[in-house]
């Protein structure tokens, strides 16, 4: 195993070699790496190509330090190494740019391959090898509930490139599940059908943190694909790939799929771009987002996320696509969120200026989109939130927020759900160091298609005395519709939920004037992906 650690130690040395101060910006230097031709003695010029990434990573601290940019262009193949970057200052400092030679074909893996496999003598369907590693179970972080030892677990093994199910005892072994006996030092696993181990691959993660980048600005991530990370809550950032504190930074044509735990960690990153680039299949959440400015996501996936988690029926917490804190001004084009054991998408706290244009959030076990304890304004348009398990669009606190153009059909409970007993949550605005209140109000519903499929899902529901909310609605131009009931807009009154059908609403929120509800079943179109 490899582990890059190129941090401002590091860099101070290479300083003090080269010169006292920084030099002018150069022309920018291009690295090659080929992990089959490639040798570390050679120069990493052109013709020259380096072995590895760490290599290539000393070449970027040095050039960082003396202000010359650095591209490393990597050879396609599977590289079995942790990388690691720290710059000087989060604004300046000359780009670095890593990139595959076509998107795709490099792959950073936190996995090892593992041979001397032998059957076991008391089980002839099962493989077995020594297990050197104690990971033991992982450390809640406080204030979390209680959670089961198999979310709790981090080891991962891989035959012929696909996830085995993780089992806690021996007896509960199955084809396709392995088990790591920690006490007796033994792994277990049982093929789904026998394997001639001459022919087999089998990967153990062993690597908790892929890549990590701290105070480097300018730095782009274009074509690779990270898997196969084995962290957990209680490991360096939790993620396999994280990018810290930086301005102008892009990832692109990049792939983080099959994590232990979180995918990818975006936090305190100004000016800085997520482009067509998937989080998919990671063991709890795709995206973590923390005290973000001015960022764009555009044809970004997070789907299938929180295997683990599910495992052991957690669901709700930070689980599923993507979690944003604090994030000040932030465009989302095209972002996907399908089939995550918890939410689509969350915003909690302190999130403002967020526009989010044709996202396609769907069959989430939990809601589509929560929007939590923020002030606004959120303009989410032309996009389908369909068939969530738990609501499609789901407040809690939030203020300002307009639905324009958008399919909201098929969502368990309620296509719009308000919630807020306690009816406001303060804050602080982590910029400015204001204090906030926000309150579910200011809202604005229009030339929407918002539909239930059957009687016990409601269009439009709210969990707290709705004045303040109805009050201050603006709704128009809407088509609502039940094929299985008339009476699908649920509200309090006197404390007590009342249905009633589209004239009733009317009445209670002076609104939807020129809207119209149907009865007739939904066009089969409605929500299909896009």
């Amino acid at each position: 195993m490899k582990r890059i650690w190129i941090g401002i130690a590091l860099l101070l040395t290479f300083g003090r070699t080269a010169t006292s101060a920084r030099t002018p910006t150069a022309a920018v230097v291009e690295i090659f790496v080929d992990g089959t031709s490639g040798s570390d003695a050679n120069t990493g010029l052109a013709g020259h190509p380096l072995k590895t990434l760490a290599k290539a990573c000393l070449i970027i601290a040095k050039n960082h330090w003396n202000n010359i940019p650095t591209t490393v262009t990597i050879s396609p193949g599977t590289y079995r190494e942790a990388v690691q970057i720290a710059g000087t200052s989060p604004t300046t400092g000359a780009p670095v740019t890593l990139q595959a030679t076509q998107p795709g074909s490099v792959i950073i893996s936190g996995a090892d391959v593992w041979t001397g496999w032998q059957p076991d003598t008391t089980n002839s369907a099962l493989l077995t090898h020594s297990w050197p590693y104690r990971f033991g179970i992982c450390t809640v972080p406080a204030g979390w509930p209680t959670l089961r030892e198999i979310v709790l677990r981090r080891e991962m093994i891989f035959l012929n490139g696909k996830m085995m199910t993780q089992v806690l005892a021996l007896k509960d072994m199955r084809a396709g599940a392995f088990f790591v006996d920690e006490g007796a030092g033994r792994a277990y696993i049982w093929p789904w059908i026998p394997v001639d181990l001459s022919k087999t691959t089998i990967e153990v993660a062993v690597r908790p943190l892929l890549f990590e980048s701290y105070e480097v600005p300018h730095l782009a991530l274009k074509g690779l694909t990270f898997e196969h990370a084995n962290s957990c809550m209680s490991t360096r950032q939790r993620s396999a790939v994280a990018i810290v504190g930086a301005v102008d930074d892009l990832v692109e044509d990049t792939t983080i799929d099959e994590n232990n735990w979180t995918g990818l960690t975006l936090y305190n990153l100004t000016s800085s771009t997520i482009r067509q680039t998937t989080v998919n299949s990671n063991g709890e959440l795709g995206i973590d987002g923390f005290k973000n400015k001015d960022i764009t996501l555009d044809e970004v996936e997070a789907s299938f996320n929180n295997w683990r988690g599910a495992w052991g029926y957690f669901m709700t917490w930070e689980t599923g696509g993507a979690k944003f804190l604090f994030t000040h001004v932030g465009t989302f084009t095209n972002f996907t969120a399908i089939g995550n054991q918890g939410r689509g998408i969350w915003f909690d706290t302190d999130n403002l200026d967020i526009k989010i244009d044709q996202a396609f959030l769907s069959k989430n076990r939990v809601n589509g989109i929560l929007l939590e304890a923020n002030m606004g304004p959120f303009a989410i348009t032309n996009s389908k939130i369909c068939q969530n398990n738990q609501g499609g669009i789901v407040t809690n606190h939030s203020e300002y927020v307009t639905l324009t153009g958008n399919a909201i059909f098929d969502n368990d409970v309620s296509q719009i759900d308000v919630y807020g007993s306690a009816g406001q949550r303060a804050g602080t605005n982590w910029e400015t160091g204001a204090k906030f209140v926000a309150v579910a109000q200011d809202w604005k519903f229009l030339q929407n298609n918002i539909a239930g499929s059957n009687a016990t899902q409601l269009v439009f529901s709210i969990h707290q005395s709705p004045d303040i909310f109805l009050n201050s609605l603006i709704s128009d131009g809407n088509t609502w519709a039940n094929p299985a009931t008339t009476k699908p807009f649920q509200f309090e009154k006197n404390g007590v939920p009342v249905n009633v059908d589209l004239p009733g609403w009317q009445a209670a929120t002076k609104q939807d004037g020129s809207s119209t509800f149907t009865s007739s079943a939904s066009k089969p179109g409605l929500c299909a992906a896009p």
